[in-house]
């Protein structure tokens, strides 16, 4: 029988272990807490001598066995969140009956990043999941305060759904963080997926910094109480899940290859409303526009970003191997000391080899209209060149629908009209807020498409 928890390193297989958990949830629900409270547990640490897997605001450096070699961005200061990218550890001790049990923490959703950011956190959660042969339970966290039933929260929970594939329906906690009380009023109804089990847990000990606990042995007494309470509640959340048989993760193969579609489709039809509202613009000033974000073929590979539609890295010498969705591009020269883009500010996961660039150029109506096989000789008016434009447009969303249809297959929850009003609710609540730390410019470029998609994907059930 061994106690330990540990990091499992960037380029480690995750094999062997016993158990295997999923841990999602909104930015500031209580992930990270929740694992610095396990992993303690799980060694039997003294409040005086905690150890730190993921650093917060009162414990600010990584013990050492806990460093995956994954770097994420220092952003305590502006109140961001600070896991961009999923970390895996193995825990064993007397709390999982000496099994070892491998935990997966993922990006929070509703991140201050905005939409784009909560894009790049749904595929890196889903990423995450695939790496794994199989779980036993996902556990969805929420803090206690939290207010409910506010656009965010609808939000929030609508995306975290879809990352929930029809498998693992029945295999979701709730994990009430920092809970005072479990008098706390949950309704079923707030949640787009069952929940199988509810669990308060009031793991506050990181919310005191280790210097007051050693020089006060009073405060150090009451919170080494605390944590005892919590090792309760914990090993009762652990008895549970080992009681819940494991899932293969087949499931997440398929929804990561067709989330990605879908987030690639929904990034060409922005650029083609762009497009089109500078084809309107020439058509009725009669002049040249700037068409944006045009392919064009180069005989070597760049780095792009699949997000942003933008060369990172042009003629990168990584060695080719054709694929997105891994932290492959943590080499390339474009990322930064802590694996963020210099050029987007994306990570790995939201880049690729292609043999193209995208350019801005001028061009003239007609060739412009050529693009979109238009024979400008054809057309009487502003209206007749609308229809023809539409068609485009309409091909692409065709191609939306039919990847939705798939993916409802594996994820009954992952309804695009439901995504877009609730994305479309939540920008409007942003920009309306004083508070709001997210860029105005690209709330605006949002609402504007979303607004769009909402009412045609609303119309088409």
């Amino acid at each position: 029988m061994s106690t330990f928890a540990r990091a499992v390193k960037q380029d480690e297989n995750l094999e062997p272990y016993d158990y295997s958990i999923l841990i999602i949830g909104s930015s500031g629900s209580g992930k990270s807490t929740l694992i610095n409270t396990i992993v303690n547990i799980s060694l039997q640490s003294k409040i005086t001598e905690l150890q730190v897997a993921i650093k917060c605001e009162n414990y600010p450096i990584i013990s050492p066995e806990f460093d995956d070699g994954v770097c994420e961005r220092n952003d305590e200061h502006k109140g961001e969140s600070q896991t961009t990218y999923a970390h895996f550890y193995k825990i064993s001790g007397e709390i999982t009956n000496y099994k070892t049990v491998l935990i997966v923490d993922t990006p929070g959703i509703t991140s201050t990043g905005g939409i784009r950011d909560d894009d790049k956190n749904v595929n890196e959660i889903i990423n995450a999941a695939k790496r794994v042969k199989q779980f036993n339970a996902i556990f969805f966290t929420e803090k206690y305060s939290d207010n409910r039933m506010t656009p965010a929260f609808n939000y929030n929970v609508r995306r975290i759904s879809n990352t929930i594939p029809s498998d693992f329906e029945t295999s979701v906690f709730l994990i009430v963080n920092f809970a005072c009380d479990k008098n706390k009023e949950l309704n079923s109804d707030w949640y787009q997926f069952p929940i199988q089990q509810r669990f308060f847990l009031n793991n506050s000990v990181f919310r005191c910094p280790i210097e007051q606990y050693q020089a006060k042995q009073e405060k150090a007494m009451k919170y080494q109480n605390k944590l005892k309470k919590s090792e309760k509640s914990l090993r009762a959340i652990f008895q549970n899940a080992f009681l819940m048989d494991a899932k293969q993760t087949t499931q997440y193969h398929e929804l990561f290859a067709i989330h990605n579609n879908i987030m690639k489709e929904i990034a060409e039809l922005i650029n083609h409303l762009e497009n089109i509202n500078s084809i309107r613009s020439g058509i009725e000033n009669q002049e040249y526009i700037v068409i944006t974000k045009k392919s064009v073929e180069t005989a070597y590979h760049n780095t792009i970003c699949t997000t942003h539609l933008v060369v990172c890295h042009q003629n990168c010498h990584l060695s080719f191997k054709g694929v997105y969705g891994t932290q492959y591009f943590d080499n390339c020269a474009c990322m930064n000391s802590e694996k963020l883009c210099r050029v987007c500010g994306c990570g790995s996961l939201q880049h690729a080899h292609a043999h193209k660039k995208f350019v801005e150029e001028e061009s003239t109506i007609e060739e412009i209209l050529k693009e979109f096989s238009i024979d400008k000789n054809v057309f009487t008016s502003k209206e007749d060149v609308d229809k023809i434009i539409s068609v485009k447009q309409g091909e692409i969303l065709k191609r939306l629908h039919e990847a939705e249809k798939k993916i409802l297959k594996i994820n009954p929850r992952y309804i695009l009209s439901k995504y877009f009003n609730e994305a479309l609710i939540y920008i409007e609540t942003e920009l309306e807020s004083s508070n709001s730390q997210i860029n105005e410019a690209e709330l605006k470029s949002n609402y504007d498409v979303f607004k769009y998609l909402s009412s045609i994907f609303g119309n088409w059930k």
